[in-house]
Order: C-alpha cells, then structure tokens, then sequence
C-alpha cells in the first residue's frame, strides 16, 4: 500500500478511517514512517481492532490520535472529522461480516 505517494506538501493532517484494522493499521504505520503527517485515526474498535503494531512505533507519540468513532454514527463522524481537520481522508474502514 503506497499512502505515502498520495502525499504531496499541502498535505499536513490524514485522517484515516479503520486505521487500527488490517489494511487501515498498514497504512497508519506507513505514514507514521515515511511522512512527517499528523495521523487521526478513526475507528469504532471492533472484532479486527488492534493498536499495538501503531503503538510500538515511536512516531506515533507525537503524531498519532485515536478517535474512537462509529462510522454507523454521523453525528459522531462529523464531529471526529472537524476536530481532526484534515488535509486527506483515507476510508479504509470495512468489515468482512
């Protein structure tokens, strides 16, 4: 998953939707290494959740927020979304059942 290459200089702020799943985690972690980009990270933590591989990485200290949002929840999303500001959303939030 290249995230990085979609990145160009006015992007400062990603928000990334099922960012602590399979595919979303890659791309946070992708970020988090090869970018210099605040990293929002919303995900409603269900079966497929995990932070720990995100955690472990010391980027994620100062660049890294968890937004425990619902998709499912508009008003919740909405409201993740304003405070998170960002520059580029990547919705890779999904469920396989």
């Amino acid at each position: 998953m290249n995230v990085v290459g979609l990145l160009n200089d006015s992007v400062h702020r990603v928000l990334v939707t099922g960012g602590a799943g399979v595919l979303g985690g890659a791309g946070v972690r992708r970020l988090l290494k090869e970018s210099q980009v605040e990293v929002f990270n919303l995900d409603k933590f269900g079966y497929a959740s995990d932070l720990r591989s995100i955690q472990d990485l010391p980027q994620a200290r100062d660049r890294h927020h968890v937004l425990r949002v619902d998709l499912a929840d508009l008003e919740a999303t909405n409201a993740a979304v304003a405070h998170a500001d960002p520059d580029l959303i990547l919705h890779l939030a999904a469920e396989s059942h």
